[in-house]
């Protein structure tokens, strides 16, 4: 199909628990890896199987997993993960690898650890499909009324990956600076700083293009 792309949203993550008074020195948290579709529609007339590799130690590291795409361990360390994402016959594409670290304790409080409430990370991926063959665009151009995705072991827990929400982490992030700004110059101004030197304070919007390095 010339000039044709299909996208398939796509999310690799982990959801890691505490185990609290049951944790031993090799066994601290009980995490669940999982892939699932980025709009969270059923994506198994796309993807044929997931395959996880974990970490050598473990037993049995390769392991297929069925929809809704997910296992569960225990371990004690964060360490690089990868799933191949192997897609159906008709699409005649090879796997692909997402790349993924387990992470079991908040950046910002290590030492906090909630059985009941997982530390999640995740990361967001699009597939691009050039060109895709007859078949298998016929077979996505029949894509009618998807069903949701398998329910996850751990749904209540996953991040929200819409533009909305990227849109409030921004409005969030703008915040926190204005906050950081606000008690800066307010220091500044109680050590006798004078309005020249206070003008000079970059704002957010000249340190945001300078960070963002032109790539939008």
């Amino acid at each position: 199909m010339r000039g044709v792309e299909f996208t398939l949203p796509i999310v690799i993550g982990t959801a890691a628990f505490g185990l609290g008074k049951k944790a031993t020195e090799t066994e601290t948290h009980r995490w669940t890896l999982y892939v699932r579709p980025g709009d969270g529609a059923d994506m198994s007339d796309v993807v044929s199987k997931i395959a996880f590799h974990l970490h050598p130690t473990f037993h049995n590291p390769d392991r297929d997993a069925p929809p809704p795409y997910e296992m569960t361990e225990t371990g004690w360390g964060e360490f690089e993960l990868t799933a191949d994402v192997h897609f159906v016959d008709a699409a005649g594409e090879p796997p692909v690898e997402l790349a993924h670290r387990l992470r079991l304790y908040h950046d910002n409080d290590p030492g906090n650890v909630n059985p009941k409430r997982p530390v999640v990370a995740e990361s967001y991926e699009e597939i691009v499909f050039s060109e895709p063959r007859v078949e298998f665009w016929r077979l996505l151009c029949s894509r009618t009324r998807r069903p949701p995705n398998p329910p996850l072991s751990v749904a209540a827990y996953v991040l929200d990956h819409s533009a909305e929400a990227e849109l409030r982490r921004i409005a969030a992030a703008r915040a926190r600076v204005a906050q950081v700004k606000a008690a800066a110059l307010k220091q500044l101004a109680a050590l006798g700083a004078t309005v020249d030197e206070l003008a000079g304070v970059p704002s957010f919007a000249a340190v945001a293009g300078d960070e963002s390095g032109g790539g939008g």
